[in-house]
């Protein structure tokens, strides 16, 4: 719906305020919804999932995906707007948020359980147990979605609650078809990690060899941090842009330079990957070697980016 914003906020004869009045609710009602039945069954899908006790993590899980979807459609306002400096002021937020709540909970919280003298005291128990585990991290992110959240009070107030039934079905109509495009991209992002339990030669030692690939991995983020800032500004530039008479001579252009900026990373990384795998332990750099065929696969996924543009800027998706 993002994309659909983009599309119909910049439509001749159409009310921007109707258009993100029109995502927000939607997504808002579906996400709500969501979240309830998250929190309905968490003990039937953590037991499911083989994590027997832990329907609390299922429950901010609920909450971190019902939150993002939320606030995805206020950074795309923001984005529209062209208020870069405070999207960026929020996601920074969101992140430095995140990243103090993991330090308080594994480095302070544990010792001070310990200290006190009587635990039932501590309100943060009825959230996390007191013995440090993966709930930690997911509870830090459901955190840092909750103060993120908070930090868009100001633009929940803006939205007028209405919806425009006939736009509505046109935003859909749109927007569907990209959501079941995308899918099998996620599939892809993901599916590499489930492979490996498969896929290794040696079965036994599969969830090192799967550190190993995913800290090589890390390193090939500094392309792809490149691309999702470009992503960030590029589709509501390509669609306010749309409608006049030099667009496809300004996104070759636009083409041409973001695939020589993309080609000088790679080649910077790669001259100096023997410095740049410093940032890695001495145990993790053996695995370097993918990190040019994902500097690769992330530039072509960019370029694949800009070229995919003609079918959302047409109306075909």
């Amino acid at each position: 719906l993002q994309t659909g914003c983009f599309r119909f906020a910049n439509k001749e004869g159409v009310d921007e305020k109707k258009v993100y009045s029109n995502a927000f609710v939607t997504v808002f009602c579906i996400s709500a919804t969501f979240l309830a039945l998250m929190i309905a069954f968490a003990g039937p899908i953590s037991s499911a999932l083989g994590y027997e006790g832990y329907s609390s993590c299922i429950m901010y899980m609920g909450g971190i995906l019902a939150l993002d979807a939320i606030t995805a459609i206020l950074f795309a306002k923001l984005r529209q707007d062209g208020k870069a400096l405070k999207f960026a002021i929020f996601k920074t937020i969101k992140i430095i948020t995140e990243t103090a709540a993991n330090l308080v909970l594994f480095l302070w919280f544990p010792k001070y359980c310990a200290s006190a003298a009587q635990t039932s005291d501590i309100w943060l128990l009825r959230f996390i147990p007191a013995v440090p585990d993966f709930s930690y991290v997911i509870f830090s992110l459901f955190i840092s979605c909750v103060v993120c959240s908070l930090l868009f009070i100001p633009d929940y107030l803006k939205i007028s609650f209405r919806l425009d039934p006939k736009l509505l079905r046109q935003m859909l109509a749109y927007s569907i078809p990209l959501m079941v495009a995308a899918l099998p991209g996620v599939v892809n992002d993901f599916l590499d990690r489930i492979l490996f339990r498969y896929f290794d030669t040696n079965a036994e030692a599969w969830r090192s060899s799967l550190g190993l690939y995913q800290a090589a991995v890390k390193l090939a983020v500094i392309m792809n941090l490149f691309i999702q800032m470009f992503r960030y500004a590029a589709e509501p530039f390509f669609f306010r842009r749309a409608r006049e008479k030099d667009s496809r001579q300004l996104y070759a252009s636009v083409q041409e330079y973001f695939t020589a900026f993309c080609g000088l990373v790679f080649l910077g990384v790669i001259l100096y990957i023997d410095i740049v795998a410093l940032i890695l332990g001495p145990q993790f750099r053996e695995a370097v070697g993918i990190v040019p065929v994902m500097l690769l696969s992330y530039m072509i996924l960019g370029m694949l980016f800009n070229v995919s543009m003609w079918y959302k800027l047409s109306g075909k998706t």
